[in-house]
């Protein structure tokens, strides 16, 4: 009880936070925070909500999340064990106009959205205090760097390796993001047997 309770306090401050950003920049109005078991062993962190997630209210849900469960498949995880959050918290997006028509496109966040929102997800890990942590591609990676001190690289240099953290008694494990396959066919395979290694740590961790 006293988990969720602080983790009640922690989005209502962000929420306090986001109200006062420009909407030019992204949904700040409607924050998506984290979902899942708030005692989890085991944290997956995203990059940041899209449409769906805003509409549903909740990280990982339509292709997204059909995507997360392949993982947890392969994984022998089941997501109703897991936390899963984002490192950002708001969908990020670029404004087109269309004629008198403007579309929103989701996009990376930016360096600075990241920093600025790695004191939230620093504190939301020190509430559910995870035995392991997946980042889901460079955003969430960053946003660890931020939080540790450590400098971490990117994600085609460590994914699939585990990592102890500066000051964090979490083992990182860094995985591509789950879209990273539909751009290029070729990393499936290393996906895949990222997978596996993942299963691995978590037998031993267990």
């Amino acid at each position: 009880m006293e988990r969720a309770k602080l983790l009640s306090e922690l989005n209502e401050r962000e929420r306090a936070r986001l109200s006062s950003l420009s909407a030019e920049k992204g949904d700040c109005a409607s924050p998506v925070f984290g979902d899942g078991d708030i005692n989890a062993d085991i944290v997956f962190i995203g990059e940041a909500p899209g449409a769906n997630e805003v509409q549903m209210g909740k990280p990982f849900v339509g292709k997204a999340g059909l995507q997360l469960d392949h993982m947890l498949t392969v994984c022998e995880i089941e997501r109703k064990a897991l936390y899963v959050t984002n490192a950002v918290k708001y969908r990020t997006w670029t404004c087109t106009e269309m004629g008198s028509v403007k579309r929103a496109k989701n996009r990376t966040p930016s360096l600075a959205e990241i920093r600025d929102s790695a004191p939230m997800l620093k504190e939301e890990l020190a509430i559910i205090s995870p035995k392991v942590i997946v980042t889901l591609g460079n955003t969430p990676l960053k946003a660890l760097e931020y939080i540790s001190g450590d400098n971490l690289g990117s994600i085609g240099e460590l994914h699939g390796k585990p990592y102890l953290l500066k000051g964090m008694s979490a083992v990182l494990f860094p995985l591509y993001h789950p879209a990273s396959g539909i751009y290029n066919r070729s990393l499936l395979p290393v996906m895949e047997d990222d997978l596996h290694k993942l299963k691995e740590l978590q037998i031993m961790e267990d």
